[in-house]
């Protein structure tokens, strides 16, 4: 049987990053990561720590630099996915400052 092919359900492109990201999770202490990729719906973060079940809340902490300056982000997001390196968030809420910065990633 042919395999199908996965839809992309992204409303947004990704942008290929290199960030250090913590990962706060109610109940948990803190662990850090990677972010890889991220676009305006949500991120890919690398971590070898995080074992994230699905529909997890997570608040993300990260600092961007853009164009207009160094800015510390801690963004609501919950887990929808998780692989062998990864997990996958996508974000439940972001101000305009955070939209403005992500699309000058």
């Amino acid at each position: 049987m042919a395999r199908q092919a996965q839809k992309n359900n992204r409303w947004s492109s990704r942008q290929p990053v290199n960030l250090d990201v913590t990962l706060h999770v109610s109940g948990q202490l803190p662990f850090t990561g990677k972010i890889l990729n991220v676009s305006l719906g949500g991120l890919f973060v690398e971590t070898d720590t995080a074992r994230l079940v699905g529909d997890t809340e997570v608040y993300v902490a990260f600092t961007l630099r853009t164009n207009t300056g160094t800015h510390d982000h801690r963004m609501p997001a919950r887990s929808i996915r998780q692989n062998g390196n990864g997990v996958a968030l996508l974000f439940t809420a972001l101000s305009q400052r955070q939209v403005a910065d992500i699309l000058n990633v």
